[in-house]
């Protein structure tokens, strides 16, 4: 329930997104060149909504480990 929570604003964007013609325009630019774009298209929002709890704990397990980890400070450029 939770994930399902957590994907339905991005669902909900792709669905909406996908009615308009600047979604359109952005999206098929790269259709000619790289057939994989036109792949990703027909199957980005069968993606996300296919992805499970387990998906996520795969991903984290392969890819969130502590001797990994680190720290990232934002900080203004000395003028």
């Amino acid at each position: 329930d939770e994930l399902q929570r957590a994907l339905k604003p991005t669902v909900e964007r792709i669905q909406r997104d996908r009615t308009t013609n600047g979604w359109w325009i952005g999206s098929l630019g790269g259709i000619q060149t790289d057939p994989r774009v036109l792949a990703a298209l027909q199957t980005q929002l069968r993606d996300y909504q296919a992805v499970t709890p387990a998906d996520l704990q795969r991903a984290a397990q392969k890819y969130l480990k502590p001797d990994g980890a680190y720290r990232m400070m934002v900080v203004p450029e000395e003028k």
